[in-house]
């Protein structure tokens, strides 16, 4: 199971995803709990998740990958999803319960986003859909509607989804959150970093005097429980792959996703610095990436 929330904010696409396949331990990233991408970029165009069967899902995903050319609308892929689902009913996915859910949008702002559930027909909803976990759901409505002074913003479900991620008795959403937003240059990964310091009083950003985009954080030492990490997201729009490096542990992940080539994998590597885990998956992928911050 998972979390799926895809939203219309601010004249933009939004999908907020976890990254927990299955495993015991959904705070653990030990060879027995696997994580992956669950939303994919089909093309310039689209973008789809789903909430099931990963086997399933990843077969479904490949089949529209490959005939991405001949989408011209979003209700292109809904109807080939809804084929799938028909012709493998009674051998491949022999129950209906099995098949997985999916939500379809483009980054095209009027179009509708197609939600589709089970052996249900595909419905066309206006500004926000969901699939997952319905308790997951619940909660993270619980925290939005906590905030009501909050102004409804990205950073605002970003907040509600982390707390989802974190609550312990949500055992099937876990991992990390990941957010695409999708524009007219297309779909892209929204950049982090968490910085994490309980024993240390975190002073005010310094304005770096070289790059005012850059701003200097003091947070802590490992003395003082410091801990972060930064996002690992590709340089261009539209590539499958999101990663994550941590500061303290000099080591990072990506989760490697090559539609075209039928390739979905868990890439892990040490490397003293954040630039230096970016320079050793170049060099793996060919893909140039880019990070949100670093430690000094």
């Amino acid at each position: 199971m998972t979390l799926i929330i895809c939203k219309k904010i601010n004249k933009k696409i939004i999908f907020y995803s976890d990254t927990l396949i299955a495993g015991p331990d959904k705070f653990s990233f030990n060879d027995n709990t696997y994580h992956g991408l669950k939303a994919f970029f089909i093309g310039r165009q689209f973008c789809i998740a789903y909430s099931g069967i990963q086997e399933y899902a990843h077969k479904i995903i490949k089949i529209i990958n490959d005939n991405k050319n001949s989408f011209n609308k979003l209700k292109d892929i809904a109807e080939l999803i809804c084929h799938l689902r028909n012709i493998h009913s009674n051998n491949v996915y022999p129950k209906y319960s099995e098949f997985p859910d999916f939500i379809v949008a483009s980054n095209d702002i009027n179009d509708n986003i197609i939600e589709i559930k089970g052996n249900k027909q595909p419905v066309t909803i206006t500004n926000s859909s969901w699939i997952g976990n319905f308790k997951a759901f619940e909660y993270f409505q619980l925290i939005v509607n906590e905030n009501k002074n909050i102004e409804l913003s990205n950073d605002a479900f970003d907040y509600a989804f982390r707390k989802v991620i974190e609550n312990p008795q949500l055992s099937d959403v876990g991992g990390n959150l990941v957010t695409i937003i999708g524009d007219d240059k297309g779909f892209h990964y929204q950049s982090y970093l968490n910085l994490t310091s309980p024993n240390y009083e975190i002073e005010p950003p310094i304005p770096s005097k070289e790059d005012p985009e850059w701003l200097t954080v003091q947070w802590g030492s490992n003395v003082t429980g410091g801990y972060g990490f930064t996002s690992i997201t590709p340089i261009e729009n539209n590539i499958n792959s999101y990663g994550i490096y941590y500061f303290q542990g000099k080591f990072g992940f990506l989760l490697y996703c090559d539609l075209d080539n039928d390739k979905c994998e868990k890439l892990v590597a040490k490397a003293p610095s954040v630039q230096d885990f970016i320079n050793i998956l170049y060099e793996e992928t060919n893909i140039k990436f880019e990070y949100c911050g670093f430690l000094t």
